[in-house]
């Protein structure tokens, strides 16, 4: 039974990296498969391994591209103090050194949801689609019932004692099913909160998403799951206020899962999002896209 940084690092090696300018260092960007990109944006204090149940499904069907964002997994801090902008035209510039004028679809969690809405909004009809999973930034929300504070680490903890921390952070914020929390998901816990040097969660209750959002031109649909803890259990006002901007968008609950959706609810999340993809996938023709960043 190959161990979980075992998986990470077998997953890993399929794929191709390419790296961008990221401040004064590199982003990275992995890359499985082949056809219409996929491009996979991460949620706070993670990295590409938030999609780590997805990457390879999707890879059978598309060219899935997962970013590393700026100060989060192997991608180069920003010098402080740093904006939300300044993280998104990095991400922005990444991909259009990556892709030039290719048509894409972007996929994001949380934190990747702000950075996702902001370059859709700037790269206009190159993205095919934009799907949000549990999106925050969306201004005065009602506030979750579900939500516990995360158990901060103290001094002196070890690696055995970190490890159960992380456990029971997901299970508070991640996770709805604490049954479902096996140890490749607590190994990438603690890997990427090891690794994060960008603070997202003060720009969680901030507009950046709804004011980008007027801006986007691509078909768009928002997935929270049914136990999201940090937005449980008011998604009614969720839904209001994003066909307040985008009546046409597409609103969906998976069932029986949390916040952490793509990886809890993995066969339920790649079902709604491949039929989604594959509506979506001849929007625009590729190379004769123009810039409209």
């Amino acid at each position: 039974m190959p161990t979980p940084s075992e998986i990470v690092a077998a997953i890993e090696a399929k794929a191709q990296i390419e790296r961008t300018p990221c401040a004064d260092g590199e982003m990275p960007w992995r890359i499985w498969g082949h056809g219409v990109p996929v491009v996979l944006l991460h949620g706070g204090s993670g990295s590409w391994t938030h999609w780590i149940r997805n990457v390879e499904p999707l890879s059978t069907h598309y060219k899935v591209i997962a970013a590393d964002l700026p100060g989060l997994g192997d991608a180069a801090a920003l010098p402080k103090p740093y904006t939300a902008q300044q993280a998104c035209r990095i991400t922005s510039d990444g991909l259009v050194s990556l892709l030039a004028y290719e048509g894409f679809h972007l996929v994001a969690f949380s934190w990747g949801c702000t950075v996702a809405t902001i370059v859709a909004a700037q790269l206009g009809a190159r993205v095919r689609s934009l799907t949000l999973v549990g999106a925050a930034a969306m201004g005065a929300m009602p506030r979750a019932t579900r939500a516990k504070p995360l158990v901060k680490r103290r001094p002196g903890m070890t690696e055995e004692e970190l490890f159960e921390l992380n456990r029971e952070n997901l299970a508070r914020h991640m996770f709805y099913d604490r049954e479902k929390i096996d140890d490749l998901a607590v190994y990438t816990q603690f890997e990427n909160t090891r690794r994060s040097r960008f603070n997202s969660p003060q720009f969680a209750r901030s507009n950046l998403l709804f004011e980008a959002m007027q801006d986007v031109s691509a078909p768009l649909m928002a997935i929270w799951g049914e136990f999201d803890a940090p937005s449980h259990p008011d998604f009614e006002a969720r839904r209001r206020r994003l066909a307040e901007v985008k009546p046409e968008l597409e609103f969906h609950l998976i069932e029986d899962v949390g916040h952490w959706t793509q990886y809890e609810g993995a066969d339920a999340f790649h079902a709604l999002l491949l039929e989604w993809l594959a509506r979506h996938s001849g929007r625009g023709s590729g190379q004769t896209l123009r810039s409209e960043a």
